[in-house]
């Protein structure tokens, strides 16, 4: 059995507190988690959560960090190098993949904790901003992701004229905003959306590229 050393045990405590922290969070919410049972589900003591986050607060944030660096980071469709798709194309790829994202336990798990979140964060903004400290791993800009996506896409299927990255930045936004209100939408009142409605929603910013 290998032994692990102390950074390397503290890591694998923070990782564990911050998994069962998320499952727990998401399940019974915030006031009626118990750090007890999260502890007892990541197989350390209660004093380690205090020891390594300070808070509750702290690992509740760590937590919602962590569930967004995972779902956000299977939101943009996987492309291959070697597509020549269109604007459009790679618009319906991203719909379509948010879309099935928003039908799952994860992106209803992960709602759950954000409303958990928006209301600590109103209820106390300086406590709030300093929990953020407890965060490593921060979920990745999704806009930025999308904006990659779309550089140097054709603007149609007949021309060989490409997007700038100027132009992805200007329209990624626009994209990252309606899917993921969409994807809200979804996930909050089950609003049943089909992947052609994100598509067609998605594909209507496209005029945004020639004004």
């Amino acid at each position: 059995m290998v032994r692990l050393s102390r950074a390397e045990a503290r890591e694998r405590n923070r990782r564990a507190l911050i998994e069962a922290a998320a499952q727990e969070l998401s399940e019974r919410g915030y006031a009626a988690a118990r750090l007890e049972d999260i502890a007892s589900q990541a197989e350390v003591t209660t004093g380690s959560i205090y020891s390594i986050f300070g808070s509750k607060l702290n690992l509740v944030v760590a937590a919602m960090a962590h569930l967004a660096h995972d779902l956000y980071g299977q939101m943009a469709p996987e492309l291959g190098a070697g597509d020549d798709l269109t604007v459009e194309q790679v618009l319906r790829s991203c719909a379509r993949r948010i879309q099935h994202l928003a039908s799952t336990p994860q992106a209803r798990r992960y709602m759950h904790l954000e409303l958990e979140l928006a209301s600590l964060a109103l209820a106390d903004k300086d406590a709030f901003a300093q929990a953020g400290e407890a965060v490593v791993d921060p979920p990745q800009d999704l806009a930025a992701t999308i904006a990659a996506l779309l550089t140097g896409r054709r603007l149609a299927e007949d021309s060989q004229v490409r997007t700038t990255p100027e132009q992805a930045a200007d329209l990624a936004p626009a994209v990252h905003a309606l899917l993921l209100g969409l994807f809200q939408a979804r996930v909050l009142h089950g609003e049943d959306a089909s992947a052609e409605y994100y598509e067609r929603a998605a594909v209507a910013l496209l005029g945004m590229l020639h004004t």
